[in-house]
């Protein structure tokens, strides 16, 4: 069944592959993408087999995994946050799906989460509304999801012109050796109604005006609460798009975003 499988899922994403990309010796398709475009069960036989190799530690580069984060993979394929599979080389890979959505206005500006609020701590993450994507949950039904629970306030004829985009691969190698790859669906869609966000704009401290810097004197930031969880807030701003780029670039970045968040 998961090879059947398999070659429905790689013929459909060829088929969808420009003619220049395509050759009788190469196909401009990545493993880990016809996995993703497989049915659900499929998928979680692959995941089911790739974690008995990992636990049986028959493969001597996964036998530094520890037994704890064997289990933890095994609880995010039982749950269906993930797919866990063997790469090429003898990798154990883990298989993320994300779902963005970039939201501009008519100014140019772009939507960005600068992080999270649980009533005491604020926890920087900058980086456009995401969420992760269930195990065979359709991209659409991700954005809906995403929107419910994140961003309320977006006009449901907003929601409805979403421009869905190609997904575009993310690679990230942990310490323990297990490679995430994180694989984006991007929604752009444009604020065309007047943005009225639920609730007033955060204030910020007042700062003696040589501390404070010019750019920082036209940025605003407001609260939404989670709908999934009431302690929880998502904090957000609009950012032209060059300071998008700067604010998600690395540990530059994430001291950009703290130095901001303090202040409010």
């Amino acid at each position: 069944i998961s090879a059947q499988d398999y070659s429905a899922a790689l013929v459909a994403l060829c088929s969808k592959t420009p003619d220049e990309l395509l050759s009788d010796i190469r196909v401009a398709v990545e493993h880990e993408a016809v996995i993703m475009n497989m049915r659900e069960l499929p998928r979680k036989l692959m995941s089911l087999a790739s974690l008995s190799l990992l636990e049986s530690h028959s493969t001597r580069s996964h036998r530094h995994i520890s037994d704890t984060l064997a289990a933890e993979l095994r609880r995010e394929v039982d749950e269906d946050e993930c797919d866990v599979v063997m790469c090429p080389g003898d990798r154990l890979c883990r298989l993320l799906g994300i779902v963005a959505v970039r939201l501009s206005r008519q100014d140019s500006s772009v939507l960005v989460q600068l992080g999270t609020w649980d009533g005491e701590v604020i926890t920087p993450e900058a980086g456009l509304p995401q969420v992760q994507a269930r195990i065979g949950e359709p991209p659409r039904e991700a954005l809906a999801r995403l929107v419910a629970s994140k961003l309320p306030f977006l006009a449901k004829a907003d929601t409805e012109k979403c421009i869905e985009q190609e997904m575009f691969a993310e690679e990230k190698v942990a310490s323990s050796g297990v490679c995430t790859k994180y694989a984006w669906m991007m929604f752009d869609a444009m604020a065309e109604t007047e943005f009225q966000p639920p609730l007033s704009y955060l204030e910020r401290r007042r700062v003696a005006p040589d501390e404070q810097s010019a750019s920082d004197l036209d940025r605003e930031a407001f609260a939404v609460a989670s709908f999934t969880d009431r302690t929880q807030c998502f904090i957000y701003s609009w950012v032209r798009p060059s300071e998008l780029e700067k604010l998600t670039a690395g540990h530059a970045g994430e001291a950009m975003v703290r130095q901001w968040l303090s202040g409010l």
